[in-house]
């Protein structure tokens, strides 16, 4: 079931693809950066991280999971430049590069992109939408975001446990 991005965050997200566009018209490139939020305070916590190695990524998303924690983060949106797999790969195939643990870096057909991810209580969602690089300005390709609530890996499950203690 595809449900859709609840409606708050849409307007959040609207405003970030609006920034992230700008600062890739300039040739900009984007480091890490996190948007904790708490929906019912209407409070966003930026948190921009570089990374400079793999225990680099790995020390950051600790840190974003102890800060979510800590701030009582009901959501978490997540930028990245990164790549994605080949295009209209099928289910079967993302499956099938999972299970080998075949990586993107050495995957022939990988694209760059700019990775969206949205974790809430309710689920999360991702968008990968090609970018343009070694050129100005930079072209994102619109968001098309799909659910993602089975996402593994380093970079996902940044919320607490709901009702885990502050």
């Amino acid at each position: 079931m595809n449900r859709p991005i609840p409606e708050d965050l849409r307007t959040l997200l609207a405003g970030i693809e609006k920034s992230v566009r700008a600062q890739l018209a300039e040739g900009k490139e984007l480091p890490p950066a996190w948007f904790l939020l708490s929906r019912d305070l209407s409070a966003i916590m930026p948190v921009v991280v570089p990374f400079t190695s793999v225990e680099s990524k790995d020390v950051a998303a600790d840190f974003i999971r102890r800060l979510a924690k800590k701030s009582g983060a009901d959501a978490v949106v997540f930028i990245v430049e990164a790549w994605g797999r080949k295009r209209n790969a099928t289910e079967e195939e993302i499956k099938g590069f999972h299970d080998a643990g075949y990586a993107v870096r050495n995957d022939p057909e990988r694209y760059d992109c700019i990775s969206f991810l949205v974790e809430t209580y309710e689920g999360s969602w991702m968008a990968m939408p090609a970018v343009t690089v070694g050129c100005k300005p930079r072209v994102l390709e619109p968001l098309e975001f799909m659910n993602w609530d089975l996402a593994e890996g380093r970079m996902t499950n940044f919320l607490p446990p709901r009702g885990s203690v502050h």
